[in-house]
């Protein structure tokens, strides 16, 4: 259970830095936004 809860805490943390990344690489460039949503994918 508690293996579960931390994987689903990491998830979270992960997507949160990901969403203020994309949103900091979409103002800065946009094909870097690009690129590196496809690299995560």
């Amino acid at each position: 259970a508690s293996y579960l809860g931390l994987l689903y805490a990491g998830s979270l943390i992960v997507l949160f830095v990901y969403s203020i990344l994309y949103g900091w690489t979409a103002k800065e460039a946009r094909w870097l936004g690009a690129v590196t949503s496809a690299a995560v994918v």
